[in-house]
């Protein structure tokens, strides 16, 4: 095979390559996207079935109490009567009806029945309303002779009579067999009329001992998320059926929205590398093809694809860079639209635009902390003697607004030695301990330690706080890559992950002894003399915008 050809053949050969690396990336994406929306769908059903359930008990303790009152009421006219005679007892029931209707809402008929279950005396004695339905009364007040104990019956309408009404039916303990029945009416906050309205108030349904649900059939809604909460009432359970409106589907679906658009917004860059990526590759293709007819210009060719490789490398950095654009512009909209809209938001509207603009700019300085992580190998300055002494006070200083702030006490030994190293990445490792140091301080003064003493490693170095300490379970952990032993302290896992990375490239170890509550000491040794590969490398020269960081 001619060299054209082979190289023809290699050029086909990384396209497929690059090509499925984009799609394998695309994939990955669409799968985390994926994963993150069913995650959103889940937390917001366990936030409002929370949320709902926690209303269904509310409201299934009012119905509770309200129930109990009106069954004690009866229960006391009741034990008024326990012993009197006939005459003496209908008095008494008149009397004790009244007190009854004035402390007790929504009483409609109160009625005292003989032994044969015959009405012998009823408040208000002319009546009102329609008369109580015979299938339920008698049924009821026979039940609450046979098993002694007050019972409440099924909610019933009336003819021409809006709203819900029940029985409340206690039987005498005297031997007298008289039974004291309540009639009264279901009162609009026991059992709500179901409405569309925000999340705070849902719709709200009371199901009676029979299971018939208290609503119009055409308001009850399906489909949508329900919480159920039983309440005893009498020797039978009634209970409380809590629904989430239409609205709250809406906000799930506009959360999504937002993940949707995030997602393609993200899908489209290493679509567009991917592109880009297949025009060099393009080009590359013709010129291979040229060769097959130009063998003279093989130098000239080589020459060429040395230059394609490294404007593709350079090519490859700036869009490492660019990559943080698009945070930018997700932080820019939601901040655009918070500030134009936001009288139009209610709060939650306002805390989802919030929570979007903190995962921005977290998103954005997770991929600066990555690309420094990613430089410590990559670029690196020429080792030179550095007084570790002096270095330090120079990262004090660039750290005295924080020190001032917490008060701190920063102490060091005096005879700290001269070190062979990287200026700058030490520099960094010593900003990143003592940073540390008085960020987890807690409640506390930070006081930090610096120290220092010859070993047969070389030199062992250390800074001592007192601050909260970690776990000794933890100890593997701080220093892997994303970990955050407090989710709620600011940070993005990786400052100890790049104190690692500069120890072990200047050919040390480094290491945490620590306690809960006693503070912690980081421990780092660093060789007498400068291991090969803190050399720097060939032609890796490091500019100044490169250490400004992307963007």
């Amino acid at each position: 095979m001619s060299e054209g050809g082979r190289g023809v053949g290699f050029a086909f050969r990384i396209e497929m390559k690059i090509r499925t690396i984009y799609i394998s990336l695309i994939a990955v994406m669409a799968v985390c996207l994926y994963a993150l929306d069913r995650d959103i769908v889940r937390e917001h059903k366990a936030h409002d079935t929370q949320l709902l359930g926690a209303m269904a008990r509310g409201h299934a303790e009012l119905c509770a109490e309200y129930f109990a009152t009106r069954v004690s009421a009866i229960r006391a006219v009741r034990e008024e009567l326990n012993g009197l005679a006939d005459g003496k007892a209908q008095q008494a029931f008149q009397k004790d009806a009244a007190v009854v209707n004035e402390n007790i809402s929504g009483m409609q008929w109160l009625l005292l029945l003989d032994k044969q279950l015959q009405p012998s005396s009823q408040w208000p004695p002319a009546g009102r309303g329609q008369p109580l339905p015979a299938e339920l009364l008698r049924p009821l007040a026979r039940r609450a002779v046979d098993t002694r104990a007050t019972q409440v019956s099924r909610c019933f309408q009336q003819p021409d009579t809006a709203g819900y009404f029940f029985l409340v039916a206690d039987a005498a303990t005297d031997g007298s067999g008289r039974v004291v029945v309540g009639s009264f009416v279901l009162q609009s906050n026991v059992a709500p009329a179901a409405q569309g309205q925000p999340l705070t108030h849902p719709f709200t349904y009371l199901e009676d001992s029979s299971g018939a649900l208290l609503t119009d059939p055409a308001m009850v809604k399906t489909g949508l998320l329900q919480q159920r909460e039983p309440f005893a009432v009498g020797g039978d359970f009634w209970a409380v059926h809590v629904e989430e409106p239409s609205v709250g589907e809406a906000r799930l679906w506009l959360s999504r929205l937002v993940i949707l658009a995030l997602g393609v917004l993200l899908l489209t860059v290493p679509a567009g590398i991917y592109l880009l990526h297949a025009s060099q590759r393009t080009l590359l293709t013709q010129t291979n093809a040229k060769l097959e007819a130009e063998l003279a210009a093989t130098r000239r060719f080589n020459q060429r694809l040395i230059l394609l490789n490294h404007e593709l490398d350079e090519f490859t950095h700036i869009v490492s860079h660019d990559l943080k654009e698009p945070l930018r512009g997700v932080e820019g909209v939601s901040r655009m639209f918070l500030e134009e809209y936001e009288p139009k938001l209610d709060e939650q509207g306002k805390e989802y635009l919030r929570s979007i603009r903190a995962s921005g700019a977290r998103m954005r300085q997770l991929v600066d902390d990555l690309l420094r992580l990613s430089r410590i190998g990559r670029r690196r300055y020429p080792p030179e003697e550095v007084a570790f002494g002096d270095l330090l006070k120079e990262v004090l200083t660039s750290l005295e607004f924080t020190i001032a702030a917490k008060s701190a006490v920063i102490t060091a030994q005096p005879d700290l030695p001269r070190v062979v190293c990287d200026r700058v990445r030490m520099a960094e490792l010593l900003q990143n301990l003592l940073s540390n140091a008085l960020k987890f301080s807690g409640d506390r003064t930070p006081q930090v330690e610096v120290g220092s003493r010859a070993t047969e490693e070389g030199h062992l170095f250390w800074v001592k706080d007192n601050g909260v300490g970690i776990a000794a379970q933890d100890f593997p952990r701080v220093f892997e890559i994303f970990q955050r032993l407090d989710p709620g302290t600011e940070g993005t896992g990786l400052g100890l992950t790049i104190c690692k990375r500069i120890v072990e490239n200047h050919g040390g170890r480094i290491w945490v002894e620590s306690e809960p509550g006693k503070g912690s000491t980081f421990f780092f040794t660093l060789p007498r003399q400068p291991v090969g590969r803190l050399e720097p490398e060939v032609n890796q020269t490091v500019s100044a915008a490169d250490e400004k960081g992307p963007g």
